[in-house]
């Protein structure tokens, strides 16, 4: 065994030999075809408090791969493997301790990690292009199913990703890639057709308006009255002459005393609202000022006509709550009648002092019209006068 470990020793150390390790760019020229067959072969192994060197001799009886150990390695390992490849093995007991592998001719040479770098035998380097999805979003997705020592880095120039693992891992990040890829065209589609479809609304839109014919507005009351700026104007709400307004017009400047549209409710006063009174804070339209000139009639204050109270009352009727009661007079005196009638058969009073009833209503918009119970003094009364009509027992 000696032997071999001189013959590699001396082999590596030969003058004008490249000593490279296994690379992510050519995996073919420093790893024989061999080597690469031993490394993805697979076996089991068992390991019971074995120092490492003792668990890489065992892999070496029983892969028949070369190995060379230096004597500073030590630590021991508990384990077991079962239909494993050996390059899984090889990073399962050597990684915890600190120690990795690197492919030297047709053997394996074991040093520390921080000697080795991130490159290990049979690492693969791919570049993965993307089309929608940025590069920088999936890189910290995919690191969660990289190997230990893999590794990925985003390049967003070329919108792609490079990852260097092994060859099984690389494909499953491909195939989580194109599954992200793929979600992100169709979120890029739906929007898209999003767009569209609001492009589309706001054309018919503006179709149909260009469509509708442009109606005129509305002509003011200077213009309807004339170019004669002394015309009287017409108040808000008051309509066309009714068939019985035959009064005579009322001179220039000046508001007429009767006729008009009598729905508009106006009074000889000029103002509209109660007959004969004037609006609330107007002065008289037909007084003179200082100057002699007549000024304009002002426009009516604001009331509520008749008309509109009745049609409001048809369109919102509300029950009354209407109790009958009988005045405090009458009750006294139907009182003080039964006390003197209390000896014997009283009579029924006469219609002259006979208690008379009022009706007191009130309105409200969320009840309907209800019988009041009698109270209590109303019982006792009805009481009493039915213990007096009956007849008195005899002793």
């Amino acid at each position: 065994m000696a032997a071999v470990w001189t013959l590699l020793l001396g082999a590596a150390l030969v003058p004008g030999t490249p000593v490279r390790a296994q690379t992510d760019v050519s995996p073919s020229e420093s790893l024989s075809k061999d080597l690469q067959a031993k490394l993805q072969q697979k076996g089991t192994l068992i390991l019971r408090d074995a120092s490492l060197i003792e668990a890489l001799f065992a892999i070496k009886e029983n892969w028949g791969v070369n190995i060379v150990v230096g004597n500073d390695v030590k630590g021991a390992i508990n384990g077991a493997f079962t239909d494993a490849p050996l390059h899984r093995i090889l990073d399962a007991i050597l990684a915890p301790a600190g120690y990795g592998y690197r492919a030297i001719g047709d053997g394996l040479v074991i040093q520390k990690l921080d000697e080795i770098g991130a490159m290990k035998p049979l690492f693969v380097t791919k570049m993965l292009p993307l089309e929608h999805v940025p590069p920088d979003e999936v890189v910290e997705v995919i690191k969660f199913m990289l190997s230990p020592n893999g590794k990925a880095h985003a390049v967003p120039s070329s919108k792609s990703i490079v990852v260097m693992d092994y060859a099984d891992r690389i494909q499953l990040v491909e195939a989580r890639l194109h599954e992200l890829d793929d979600a992100a065209r169709a979120a890029a589609e739906r929007a898209k057709a999003e767009e569209l479809k609001k492009a589309e609304e706001e054309a018919r839109r503006q179709a149909a308006l260009q469509a509708r014919p442009a109606s005129s507005p509305p002509a003011s009351a200077s213009e309807s009255a004339g170019s004669d700026p002394s015309a009287p104007t017409t108040p808000p709400g008051a309509g066309a002459p009714g068939p019985d307004d035959s009064d005579p017009p009322a001179a220039s400047g000046t508001r007429p005393a009767t006729g008009g549209n009598r729905n508009a409710n106006t009074s000889p006063g000029g103002g509209a609202g109660i007959p004969g009174l004037p609006p609330i804070d107007s002065p008289n339209p037909g007084a003179a000022t200082d100057n002699g000139s007549t000024p304009p009639a002002p426009a009516p204050a604001f009331r509520v006509s008749p008309e509109a109270m009745a049609e409001r009352a048809r369109n919102f009727p509300i029950p009354p709550i209407c109790s009958t009661r009988r005045s405090r007079t009458r009750r006294r005196e139907a009182s003080r009648e039964r006390v003197r009638g209390r000896g014997g058969a009283r009579e029924p009073p006469p219609p002259a002092i006979r208690p008379r009833t009022w009706m007191s209503c009130s309105f409200s918009p969320n009840t309907s019209a209800r019988r009041r119970s009698p109270s209590r003094s109303e019982r006792l009364s009805v009481n009493m006068a039915r213990s007096r009509s009956s007849p008195t027992r005899t002793a």
